[in-house]
């Protein structure tokens, strides 16, 4: 499914280092704006890599189908996108499934740690928890997991990047 996003998204690229990985090239790594990451299991997909376009998402880690992204492609994605520039800034948005906040959460702290002096590197983590299909039926054991109104926030926090 992945190669066909690229077909469809020919601005965009699968790092070859980091499998199933879709960063937009062109201007959103070459300015200074925030840069957008988020990403999940692939059993919806396209639904992270579909919003790799200007004003939306700057990257879409993918994980295997109904699988979170692994800690090592969360953090080679956000190294990428720090390359060799100085003062960046990125949001990392994650959704509310124990797998994408353990990863995605380890994987921007790695990197702040070991870029935050020599790049002056901000990374910045927006958990969502919400979920129109649980309304009334929220226990410990069935919480938010923040899929209705993530695509809502990658525009309005795309578009205000």
């Amino acid at each position: 499914m992945h190669n066909h996003l690229d077909i469809v998204y020919q601005d965009t690229a699968n790092a070859e280092e980091i499998p199933i990985v879709s960063i937009k090239k062109s201007k959103l790594l070459e300015n200074n704006r925030v840069r957008i990451v988020c990403g999940g299991g692939s059993g919806h997909e396209p639904a992270h890599g579909g919003y790799v376009c200007e004003q939306m998402l700057a990257a879409a880690v993918c994980g295997r189908v109904f699988a979170s992204p692994s800690l090592q492609q969360v953090r080679r994605t956000l190294e990428y996108m720090v390359q060799d520039k100085k003062d960046q800034e990125i949001l990392v948005i994650v959704k509310n499934y124990t797998g994408d906040i353990l990863n995605f959460r380890a994987g921007a702290a790695m990197v702040q740690a070991q870029y935050e002096e020599s790049h002056n590197l901000k990374i910045g983590v927006l958990q969502v928890g919400d979920d129109v299909a649980l309304k009334g039926k929220l226990s410990a054991k069935m919480l938010p997991r923040g899929v209705a109104g993530t695509s809502l926030l990658y525009k309005i926090l795309g578009g205000a990047a």
